[in-house]
């Protein structure tokens, strides 16, 4: 405390006697004091805290009875009148000491990091480590008992400013998809950021990141949208534009996006490379209709979403050779077309798409129709990106036997992490 010049007079309860302590105080400010406080830490808005009452450590522990035999019981009740004096009032901010507090997270839609539960130590600390909270990644707070209703809330718009041939004015036109993977960062194929066959990126000022979005028509999510602008584009270093090796780049979000049941990251794979031993996954992305001209209450207004089947890679190539497309798949690649459950078609090749599966399942459900079994894929805990559509070919038929190519999320994940922070 800072004590004023007056004459201080502190009272200090004991067991069968009232002692009075009495300081003077000298003309200046001085600080003195107040047996054992602790200053309440800093926590930020995401975070809910209880203060629990004053308690003392209990004197009935073994521990203490083996004290407490060698000490005369006069000792023991001055032991108690001085925690008896941290009951005094104590200024905005400040704890007495063995006062606990716990923490929780604000909202479901985050997960702690720290110690939940804290307290006041003689020390003047707090035992424990600072608690933070930051978002769940891959989970679905709205379930929806069809593919097609489902809102996948880490699936993001691309924006590109480009000349409108019909008004020959400059609009926002939408142009692939992407992956939310944190609050800060958005993964996106590398060709779509990037000018046509070259390593150079368009200008971050000519891109736009639209978040929450389900229908092409903004006005149908108007109130769920957040439109980022994007303050930096990362290419992998090892990108090729000519055979798509390494199809991959990082766009950073000016702002932090906003947590909503309709935004929010979708997890990582858990570690880089690894065997891919899955068989089937999801894909959604935008309906190669008219994307600025969206038809009033029809399908055509969502993002579609399927099952595709991972395919064998040399059967993959060899049907693009017998297309007279040549190509080699990678390491840093995975083909797949739409598996027959699938009742929805999607048109990767031409729209653009993410694809992803439960975390830790083997797809159990992809065995029976897949209007049966959405619901029991959807209650899954956890969603982690498998793959970003990078080319395919024979892009007016949209035909769902013809294989797509996806880039391998897996292979990148040290640069993914590396570069988010």
């Amino acid at each position: 405390y800072l004590l004023h010049k007056s004459k201080c007079h502190l009272a200090v309860q004991t067991p069968g006697s009232l002692l009075m302590v009495t300081a003077s105080c000298s003309t200046r400010m001085e600080t003195l004091p107040l047996w054992f406080t602790c200053r309440e830490p800093k926590i930020s808005k995401l975070v809910r805290q209880t203060v629990l009452k004053h308690q003392p450590p209990s004197r009935k522990s073994p521990l203490h009875r083996v004290y407490s035999f060698y000490q005369p019981s006069s000792a023991e009740g001055v032991r108690t009148g001085s925690v008896a004096t941290a009951l005094a009032e104590l200024p905005p901010g400040f704890h007495h000491q063995y006062t606990i507090i716990e923490y929780e997270c604000a909202s479901p839609l985050y997960q702690s990091s720290g110690s939940t539960r804290r307290t006041c130590l003689r020390t003047g600390r707090w035992s424990g480590r600072h608690l933070s909270c930051s978002p769940v990644c891959g989970k679905l707070s709205v379930n929806s008992l069809s593919l097609t209703q489902t809102r996948w809330p880490w699936h993001t718009a691309i924006y590109h400013h480009l000349p409108d041939y019909h008004s020959h004015e400059q609009t926002w036109q939408l142009v692939c998809s992407g992956a939310l993977v944190s609050q800060h960062t958005a993964l996106v194929p590398a060709h779509c950021v990037t000018e046509p066959g070259q390593r150079e990126t368009v200008q971050t000022s000519d891109l736009r990141v639209v978040l929450g979005k389900h229908h092409i028509s903004d006005l149908r999510d108007s109130k769920r949208l957040q439109h980022m602008q994007v303050s930096e584009i990362l290419v992998h270093p090892s990108y090729d534009p000519n055979t798509f090796n390494s199809d991959i780049a990082i766009l950073k979000l000016l702002d932090k996006a906003r947590i909503t049941e309709f935004v929010f990251p979708v997890c990582l794979p858990h570690v880089q490379g690894g065997e891919v031993t899955t068989k089937q996954a999801y894909i959604t992305g935008w309906p190669a209709a008219d994307l600025h001209n969206p038809s009033p209450d029809t399908d055509s207004e969502v993002a579609h979403t399927g099952v595709i089947e991972l395919g064998n890679v040399a059967q993959c190539e060899r049907q693009y050779a017998q297309q007279g497309v040549p190509i080699s798949i990678t390491d840093n690649m995975l083909c797949g077309r739409q598996h027959p459950i699938s009742s929805t078609i999607v048109c990767p090749a031409k729209t653009g798409g993410i694809v992803f599966l439960p975390s830790d399942s083997q797809m159990r459900s992809m065995s029976l129709p897949e209007h049966r079994r959405v619901e029991e894929a959807v209650s899954e805990p956890s969603w982690k990106l498998l793959g970003l559509v990078s080319f395919g070919y024979n892009l007016q038929s949209c035909n769902p036997g013809l294989f797509t190519v996806y880039t391998r999320v897996a292979n990148f994940k040290n640069w993914i992490e590396r570069n988010s922070k």
